[in-house]
């Protein structure tokens, strides 16, 4: 798992290389709202059809809001919570 990446609201730390995804299938997903934890998923590449994924959708990388996270808490929880 790499290192957090850092944006003026949050910590994107990658769980999946984006590249592994169909384009057309990104989205953002509260995981907890009360402890400022969202992902991006997406449907493997070649899975997504008429706007729906045949297959189930994965975890591409976690968000976490900065002023509730420490880069460090942030990179612990997720490597602990998504290995």
């Amino acid at each position: 798992m790499k290192r957090a990446d850092v944006t003026k609201n949050l910590y994107r730390i990658r769980i999946l290389n984006p590249k592994v995804c169909d384009s057309r299938s990104f989205r953002v997903k509260t995981l907890s709202g009360r402890k400022g934890i969202k992902a991006t998923i997406c449907c493997p590449d070649g899975k997504f059809k008429r706007g729906k994924c045949k297959i189930g959708t994965m975890i591409q990388s976690v968000l976490y809001e900065r002023k509730r996270f420490t880069k460090t808490q942030a990179e612990k929880h997720a490597k602990k919570t998504f290995g």
